[in-house]
């Protein structure tokens, strides 16, 4: 990308992976093109948006504390769906054994902060990116 940024005379901020320059990119797995490549990482000014490898972990994460949420919610709509036996009326404090009651509720609560605290860097408004013509 040297050569075009050298025509726009732009090579100065752009064209090359250089300290000080300006530079988002992408490492493919194969040609940026072919239907059989995918995106490995993505880099924005100097920072790893995207990491497969990151991705793959977080996924297995979100189905294992899926399993373990719903693993903890079926004994309760077991028994909602056969008719329940009257204990799931509420309690005099208001609280009651539906599907977010105990350790459905603490799993729940840990897989919203989860959640919150590793959402995408990316346009949470303590990064400055500005993305011009000129930079591509």
């Amino acid at each position: 990308t040297i050569t075009p940024a050298r025509q726009l005379r732009g090579d100065r901020q752009t064209g090359s992976l250089e300290p000080g320059k300006d530079a988002d990119f992408v490492l493919w797995t194969g040609h940026p093109l072919s239907t059989y490549t995918r995106a490995e990482q993505t880099w924005i000014d100097g920072r790893c948006y995207f990491d497969h490898n990151r991705d793959q972990e977080l996924r297995r994460e979100v189905a294992a504390l899926r399993e373990r949420l719903i693993q903890a919610a079926l004994p309760d709509r077991r028994k909602s769906m056969s008719g329940g036996d009257g204990d799931d009326k509420k309690k005099p404090d208001g609280s009651g054994d539906g599907p977010t009651s105990g350790f459905a509720r603490m799993l729940l609560h840990r897989a919203i902060h989860h959640a919150l605290e590793h959402q995408a860097p990316y346009g949470d408004g303590r990064d400055r990116h500005t993305c011009s013509s000129a930079s591509f």
